[in-house]
């Protein structure tokens, strides 16, 4: 490889500009550590630590007008998908997050998705990353279309260690999910771990319950899963049978590092603290020993920035950075990913941030003002009913920049074509068609809505009191907490109930229908939402049985 980028520089060097320095350089595609070779016959070159380096690696050239000189601190911020888990009640699967890479198209190909075949559009992916729920596999590959460019492409398509079938795979556990931990990884004392393993190890030799907290998950076809509790002082019993069973050592963290000030919005999906609008960010380090070796805190920045900060005598410390430069940075110490803080600051608040797509804005007499992506065509349709019968209005369509499309009537050939300066007169001619005729608006990568204009008539299923006022709950929560993780197609007796919408009068119609059409919901709401698929399914089959009769 003739070319690297310079740690202390942050540019591109030629391997023959360059001197031979101990940990001085990474390679500008993957960021992987490099050394640079050379003698009196050897021509220099650099070569990655590893002794493996991809091929994207090899013909990396500076002026082929992909590569920049920030790839170092990219490949750190932006590296390649991960595996979790995901636990919900006593059932688990596992998940892959695909990072928000900054590209302005492509998209990425998951042919082991738990529902089939999946396609992601990296544009949409949102801040913090998306994890998408997958089938049980030993190894996972992601593919991209054409259009990915360098080092992205190499960073998404780069394998992703799965299930181990001749070994225990350890996740870390952070409410109800965690990310795989790696090989040999030693264990905290005091955390909480998923262990996922295939029936072929077998169920023996676990310690009881009283000595181990332990909780077993249902079988995920041929693997087992455990959640254990590590106790959080050393408790040799446990030590050594961790030792005999996974061949692991459990050790304290010997450092801590935590956000002081101000409070983090919240945490995003990679685990990330999300602040907003802030200068500045104070953080402690302190460690739980009375020990006063040193260590190295290392900050980079998606701008380029880094720098290395020994650490030394008492702790705690209370540390700045200021100013807090937009974006991600992160902090680790002695290049530790247990020891790590990951940060992500916006200039205004994480509510009103959104990823720029195409939505409608609804004002419904149920919910309140709602903001739909076109993304979600079904919710989309059932507002437009609630229209018909004035039950909503459509306050607002927002097209961002780039967001051109086509209205036209379902079967014609000639699409009149709208774009960003046309919000209003779109609105206005959505408006003029509802009730009419059939229609579709069409977005191309943004979404399509396709809205069939069958009136539907007073008569039907009147949902109980009780249930309705339990579905516009959830709903109305459904506004403020977005989508969540957890596939409703998972819920109990849902399957039995599709299409069950058309059975009742048009309010209840459009409250179950705005609920069910959901792809994904929040973990938090599933016991309220499988309560009222029982309410509905009761009430539906007792209905129909009096109609029938």
């Amino acid at each position: 490889m003739d070319w690297a980028i310079d740690k202390i520089s942050q540019q591109t060097i030629h391997a023959n500009s360059a001197i031979r320095v101990a940990n001085r350089y990474v390679c500008p595609v993957c960021g992987a550590d490099c050394t640079l070779r050379k003698g009196r016959v050897v021509k220099p070159y650099f070569a990655h630590n590893s002794g493996i380096a991809p091929e994207a690696c090899e013909n990396y050239h500076p002026g082929n007008g992909i590569y920049s000189s920030n790839h170092y601190s990219r490949s750190a911020i932006y590296p390649i998908p991960k595996l979790y888990i995901h636990a919900v009640g006593s059932e688990w699967f596992p998940e892959i997050l695909v990072y928000d890479y900054p590209l302005e198209t492509g998209e990425i190909y998951i042919p082991f998705g738990m529902n089939g075949y999946m396609k992601v559009f990296i544009p949409r992916i949102k801040v913090g990353g998306e994890r998408i729920a997958v089938k049980t596999r030993e190894q996972y590959f992601l593919q991209t279309s054409d259009d990915v460019i360098e080092p992205f492409k190499h960073m998404i398509c780069s394998p992703i260690d799965g299930l181990n079938k001749s070994n225990y795979n350890f996740f870390n556990c952070t409410d109800d999910r965690g990310i795989k931990l790696h090989t040999g990884q030693q264990l905290i004392w005091g955390n909480t771990y998923y262990v996922v393993w295939h029936l072929d190890l077998g169920m023996a030799g676990w310690l009881p319950n009283d000595i181990l907290p332990q909780e077993q998950l249902k079988v995920n076809y041929q693997w087992f899963c455990k959640k254990i509790s590590l106790p959080k002082y050393d408790n040799q019993e446990v030590q050594e049978w961790i030792f005999n069973k996974f061949k692991l050592q459990v050790r304290h963290t010997p450092i801590k590092i935590k956000p002081v000030f101000p409070i983090p919005d919240q945490e995003l999906g990679d685990g990330s603290y999300l602040f907003s609008n802030t200068k500045l960010l104070f953080f402690s380090i302190d460690r739980d020993t009375g020990s006063e070796e040193s260590h190295q805190l290392e900050i980079f920045t998606e701008t380029l920035y880094s720098k290395k900060v020994t650490l030394s005598g008492e702790m705690p410390i209370i540390l700045a950075l200021n100013p807090l430069p937009l974006g991600r940075t992160h902090l680790i110490v002695d290049e530790d990913s247990d020891v790590s803080l990951k940060i992500y600051h916006t200039e205004k608040p994480f509510n009103t941030y959104r990823i720029p797509g195409v939505e409608f804005i609804f004002n419904d007499k149920t919910i309140g003002t709602t903001s739909l992506s076109a993304l979600f065509s079904p919710l989309i349709v059932s507002q437009f009913n609630k229209v018909l019968h004035n039950d909503s209005s459509l306050e607002k369509i927002l097209l961002p920049k780039g967001a051109n499309g086509s209205i036209y009537s379902i079967g014609e050939e000639d699409h009149q074509k709208v774009s960003q300066v046309d919000a209003e007169t779109l609105k206005q001619q959505v408006l003029s068609l509802l009730g009419k005729e059939d229609f579709v608006i069409d977005f191309g990568n943004y979404g399509k809505i396709e809205i069939r204009n069958n009136s539907k008539p007073e008569c039907g299923i009147v949902l109980k009191d009780s249930t309705r006022n339990k579905l516009k709950w959830i709903n109305k929560q459904l506004v403020y907490l977005g989508n969540g993780l957890y596939p409703m197609r998972n819920i109990k007796g849902l399957s039995r109930l599709k299409g069950v919408e058309k059975n009742y009068v048009q309010n209840d119609g459009s409250l179950i229908e705005f609920l069910f059409q959901r792809p994904l919901v929040p973990t938090l709401l599933i016991p309220y939402i499988k309560q009222v698929v029982e309410d509905i399914a009761s009430q539906d089959t007792n209905q129909t049985k009096e109609m029938g009769k």
